[in-house]
C-alpha cells in the first residue's frame, strides 16, 4: 500500500477512513485488571490506536491537528478477587479526526475504535485521493480503483505468513511475523537497523498525537500538535 501511494496511485490524498472494532470488552462480566485504569496503560486508544495512529504516520505523513471524543460504556468490573464492583476510567471507544500536514491541509483522517461492538468486528483502511482508492482488508488484502474505473482490483502480494497454520488469520498476527522476521535477519547479519523500523522518534511522535487526543476529547475541540 505504501509503495503505490509513493507511485502516485492516489494521487492528492482527499481523505482516509479507518475503522477496528470488535467485542472483547463488551460484557461488562468480564473482570477488572490492568485494562480497565488508564494510568496502569489501559483503554483502546494506547492498545490499538497508537498502531492505527503509527500507520498513519508512516502512509500520509505528519498529523498536526486532532480533534477526538474518548467513551467508557462499560464503568465498572468485577474484581477478580473479591467479586466487588471496581471503577473503569480507561476507553473503551473512540472517534477521532485528523488533519494532516500543511502540503495536504484539506486531507482528513477518521478513527474509529471500539472494544464494546457486536460480534465479527472490522477491521479496515479505505484512503480516497484525487486518482484512485486504496482499501487494506483484515486479511491484509488491498484493493484498488483508479479513479472512473468503476470496479475494485485484487492488488495484494502474495503473503507468507497465510502458509503458516498456526498463524492467527488477522493483520496484527501476520504483521508480527513479517517484523520478527526482520529481526531475525538483522540479528543474524548483525545489524541494528532494517528498512522501515521504528525508531524512539517514532514512538514519541505517536505518543505526541495521543497525547492531544486525550486532550482534545477533554475539552471538547481540536488540539494542534506542538510545533505546529
Amino acid at each position: 500500500m505504501k509503495r503505490l501511494i509513493e507511485e502516485g496511485y492516489l494521487g492528492r490524498l482527499y481523505h482516509v477512513t479507518a475503522t477496528v472494532t470488535s467485542g472483547f470488552r463488551g460484557s461488562a462480566e468480564r473482570p477488572w485488571n490492568w485494562w480497565s485504569q488508564r494510568a496502569a496503560g489501559g483503554g483502546l486508544l494506547g492498545a490499538i490506536g497508537s498502531h492505527m495512529i503509527d500507520l498513519f504516520l508512516w502512509l500520509f505523513g505528519d498529523i498536526h491537528a486532532v480533534c477526538g471524543q474518548l467513551r467508557t460504556f462499560v464503568k465498572e468490573r468485577p474484581d477478580p478477587k473479591t467479586g466487588e464492583l471496581r471503577p473503569v476510567d480507561s476507553d473503551d471507544f473512540a472517534s477521532i479526526l485528523f488533519k494532516f500536514s500543511d502540503e495536504l491541509s484539506e486531507s482528513i483522517g477518521t478513527l474509529t475504535l471500539s472494544a464494546v461492538a457486536g460480534p465479527g468486528g472490522e477491521n479496515h483502511i479505505i484512503a480516497v485521493g484525487e486518482n484512485g482508492t486504496l482499501i487494506l482488508d483484515a486479511r491484509s488484502r488491498l484493493w484498488g480503483a483508479r479513479r472512473g474505473s468503476g470496479q475494485l482490483a485484487d492488488l495484494s502480494e502474495p503473503d507468507l505468513a497465510v502458509e503458516l497454520p498456526e498463524i492467527a488469520d488477522n493483520i496484527w498476527a501476520r504483521s508480527f511475523v513479517h517484523i520478527a522476521r526482520e529481526i531475525v535477519q538483522a540479528l543474524r547479519e548483525d545489524r541494528t537497523e532494517f528498512p522501515d523500523a521504528p525508531t524512539f522518534r517514532s514512538g514519541l511522535h505517536v505518543q505526541a498525537v495521543m497525547d492531544a487526543i486525550y486532550e482534545s476529547s477533554r475539552i471538547g475541540c481540536w488540539v494542534s500538535l506542538a510545533g505546529d
